[in-house]
């Protein structure tokens, strides 16, 4: 049994030892619970708890995780993962190793679920879950409506911090595949909350200028075995040389959106384990604290989110290292 999988099962141990502690005192034990949003569990819910809120007349889902360490006085970070396409909220709740992290390092995690469309992606017409990114709109089924997910994020942010005791200079975004992109558009729509935010094998349109509320430290991660991108390099893996990676036209055209859009250097300063895990580092063209971007490729990972037990590499910890860096000014 992996460490990370040992971790899971004693927390499952934890949380079933609050509940019957909750349960003694009078409150509402169960570690996944459905309460109305905006209201604070007395005495306080520990683990899994699933909410609802309603965006322009459609009920919305997220989970959210409350660790054990969490005592309603001390005010923590929060943290959204966002799934990618067919996903939702519940299963990167179960799977991306974020809950486990919450624990160890005392934030409020939280897993939202997207809407559901017909679209056609890749030549296939699809009924399947999928965020509004910037390109959502051009692929969608005629009738569909996409959804407002810039205001579904506000609004839960605002619920979660009427319901918990939250940092709000702390409050930090993670996204996979299609949660990848749309991570990448909160860098720019919401970025005014956000104090940092980190896409998993989704980005910004290529070669494309947005205008952020706010220039924020980014993170973007790819595996160079993700069949997604190596069908934009000849079907190729993406090279580990950092170099001929940018050098893809696709990446080429991402770096490009990324220095334009947030007022980056062109140049970069490499780090990070050569051939295995390089990272070039785009830094600010004015010498903002803050304002930043490290592209990471990893060898050998495809397209997945990797949480320690499907990959030796768990971005929870990496990017929770990344995150603890940076708050809102």
């Amino acid at each position: 049994m992996t460490l990370a999988l040992r971790l899971r099962s004693a927390l499952s141990v934890l949380l079933l030892l609050a509940s019957l502690l909750s349960l003694a005192c009078g409150g509402s034990g169960g570690s996944s619970t459905t309460t109305t949003a905006g209201t604070t569990p007395q005495p306080i819910v520990y683990g899994k708890i699933r909410k609802t809120t309603t965006v322009n007349g459609d009920v919305r889902e997220y989970y959210v995780h409350v660790p054990l360490k969490y005592d309603g006085k001390t005010a923590v970070p929060l943290l959204f993962m966002f799934h990618g396409t067919s996903g939702d909220g519940e299963k990167f709740y179960n799977i991306s190793g974020w809950t486990e992290k919450a624990e160890v390092e005392n934030f409020i995690s939280v897993y939202p679920s997207s809407w559901r469309y017909c679209f056609t992606e890749d030549g296939q017409t699809n009924n399947n879950t999928k965020w509004n990114d910037f390109t959502l709109v051009d692929i969608l089924c005629a009738g569909e409506t996409a959804r407002d997910d810039v205001k579904f994020v506000g609004q839960m942010i605002t619920e979660l911090q009427a319901a918990y005791t939250i940092n709000a200079k702390r409050i930090y975004a993670a996204g996979f595949s299609n949660g990848g992109q749309f991570t990448s558009r909160l860098a720019v729509d919401l970025s005014d909350k956000l104090a940092a935010v980190a896409s998993n094998s989704g980005s910004l349109r290529p070669a494309t200028a947005y205008t952020p509320k706010r220039k924020l430290p980014i993170a973007y991660m790819v595996g160079n075995m993700d069949d997604r991108y190596m069908a934009l390099n000849n079907g190729q893996p993406l090279p580990m040389d950092m170099a001929a990676f940018l050098a893809v036209p696709f990446f080429t055209g991402v770096t490009g959106s990324y220095v334009q859009s947030f007022g980056l250097q062109q140049t970069y300063t490499l780090s990070g384990a050569p051939g295995v895990e390089p990272v070039a580092t785009f830094a600010s063209a004015t010498g903002a604290p803050g304002n930043l971007l490290h592209m990471i490729v990893v060898k050998d990972m495809t397209h997945m989110y990797p949480n320690g037990d499907n990959f030796p590499l768990s971005a929870p910890n990496q990017q929770w290292d990344f995150f603890k860096q940076y708050s809102l000014p």
